[in-house]
């Protein structure tokens, strides 16, 4: 079917099915929904960032509750901070459009990954860490084509030219 959720870092998440909402059903193991200050889609999985952490977090595919499973980023941000939003990307590697997972720090540090299924070295892997400017919150970030824009201090950052410029 298709659902709403809604996750606000305060309180447990709301999920609506085109009919009523309800609190935590289905209720989401391994992190407090309540923790949790942005989500998205992507590659048939819920994707969830953890408030003040460099941790992500993801549901089995086609699903939106059970076990999530902790991703953390730690040591791949060369800055540290913490993560203010993800995203999706696509550009063409020369047999077409590629999708790819993007998440993005407070510091404007930008961790994008191939692949469908983090806990596989063989579906997984790690494109590039980018530097953008900082971006103006968690709330920041659009997709536009198959490009992930940024608003951030620095004016609106495409990070399709954020790969080939510096954001100093």
């Amino acid at each position: 079917g298709e659902f709403l959720l809604a996750f606000n870092g305060e309180d447990l998440h709301l999920t609506y099915d085109g009919a009523a909402f309800a609190v935590n059903t289905p209720a989401i193991t391994g992190v407090s929904s309540a923790d949790i200050i942005f989500a998205w889609k992507y590659a048939s999985r819920i994707w969830m960032i953890e408030k003040n952490s460099l941790s992500v977090w993801y549901l089995p595919v086609d699903s939106i509750g059970g076990a999530a499973i902790e991703l953390n980023l730690s040591s791949l941000f060369d800055k540290g901070g913490q993560l203010k939003f993800g995203g999706t990307w696509s550009s063409d590697t020369g047999a077409g459009l590629n999708q790819k997972i993007v998440f993005v720090t407070e510091l404007g540090e930008a961790l994008a990954f191939n692949g469908t299924d983090p806990s596989s070295p063989s579906t997984w892997s790690k494109v590039g860490l980018y530097q953008i400017s900082k971006p103006l919150g968690s709330k920041a970030s659009l997709n536009i084509g198959g490009d992930l824009i940024t608003a951030a201090v620095n004016g609106i950052v495409p990070l399709s030219l954020a790969v080939t410029k510096n954001a100093t």
